[in-house]
């Protein structure tokens, strides 16, 4: 009997979501497209996530608060596979850029916190922290498109006679009428597998190449081919108007030049963000045990109820004790809302 009860309490509520959480979401761990896996193998290390520190987060939502439906603010989305761990990382501003579904940073990362010589299928591409995203809308507008469009990519002037992107590297897609989102009904067609394509990376990265392709900005690469300096065309300090994307015809973007702004970082392990959550609450030390017991018994293949049932009983006593976790869990500004759809 005490077996079926703990199995019933970890299986419900926030136990349940806590199982689900441990797993990478497309909002928080996804990671960029390309080989980084095959990197990772290629030097036998694991690849490390790179963050903010809390007081360099902070900083960036009260140099730009969050606009967007989900806010981050604290990662640094770099495509190459991480594998320098360290405590403390200088992250340099270049540039901060916002469309209709996103705000972000670009930043230069300085040295190499990669392994040597491996460059990923995708390029280097560019260093950015994404401040807020609006992922269920892009999403949306995602399944609409046309994915096996072979037309070639257009340059900026034919993008608005042709209704085209001018695309950097990728085939250039039909948009809708201007300025109005792709038919819901349409993405019926589309597998749920093409919607979960997109990713903080798609959304945010995606904003720089545009801009970088259409001429608007000039980025200037350092030895590791990543960004080390920007600079518009226009010779200014900020450039806003029309751009093409890959969901509308007419996309209201802003980017301004940024100087003389440092952040801190740190790389380490993945963790997810309902960890983080929990952990971060008056149940931290009980969550951590019980966490650690679970990995346990995932290591020793054996079941997580009889090993670990004092670990989630003590964490369902601390849970109700404080009502404020499921509070947060339920309410409609969760964060992680999102992932129960996808």
């Amino acid at each position: 009997m005490a077996a079926q009860w703990i199995r019933r309490v970890a299986t419900g509520s926030i136990f349940a979501v806590a199982a689900r959480r441990m797993h990478f979401t497309i909002a928080e761990n996804a990671e960029p497209t390309g080989n980084a896996e095959e990197s990772a193998e290629a030097d036998s290390r694991p690849c490390l996530h790179m963050t903010l520190h809390e007081a360099s987060a902070k900083e960036v939502l009260s140099r730009f608060p969050s606009s967007r439906e989900r806010e981050l603010a604290d990662r640094v989305l770099i495509r190459s596979c991480i594998v320098e761990e360290t405590s403390t990382h200088p992250v340099r501003v270049l540039a901060y850029a916002q469309d209709s579904w996103s705000q972000s940073l670009l930043v230069s990362v300085g040295s190499r916190l990669w392994a040597a010589g491996v460059i990923p299928e995708t390029g280097m591409g560019y260093a950015v922290v994404p401040i807020s995203l609006n992922l269920k809308e892009t999403m949306a507008s995602a399944a609409a498109k046309d994915v096996g469009s072979t037309e070639t990519p257009a340059s900026p002037t034919d993008a608005e006679d042709k209704g085209v992107e001018p695309s950097a590297g990728k085939s250039a897609l039909p948009k809708a009428e201007a300025g109005a989102p792709v038919a819901a009904s349409e993405s019926n067609s589309q597998s749920d597998q093409e919607v979960e394509m997109v990713t903080p990376w798609d959304i945010a990265e995606g904003l720089w190449q545009r801009l970088e392709a259409a001429g608007i900005l000039v980025v200037e690469r350092d030895e590791f081919s990543m960004p080390s300096a920007v600079r518009l065309a226009n010779g200014g300090q900020k450039w806003s108007g029309d751009l093409p994307s890959e969901f509308i015809r007419t996309d209201q973007v802003e980017v301004r030049l940024v100087d003389d702004w440092t952040l801190s970082a740190q790389t380490a392990k993945p963790e997810c963000g309902f960890c983080k959550f929990m952990k971060a609450g008056p149940c931290g030390e009980v969550f951590t045990a019980w966490e650690a017991c679970i990995e346990h018994a995932r290591e020793a293949e054996g079941d997580f109820v009889d090993l670990c049932g004092t670990q989630t009983m003590a964490l369902k006593e601390c849970t109700d004790k404080h009502p404020e976790y499921y509070g947060s869990l339920t309410s409609s500004g969760d964060p992680d809302d999102e992932d129960d759809d996808s």
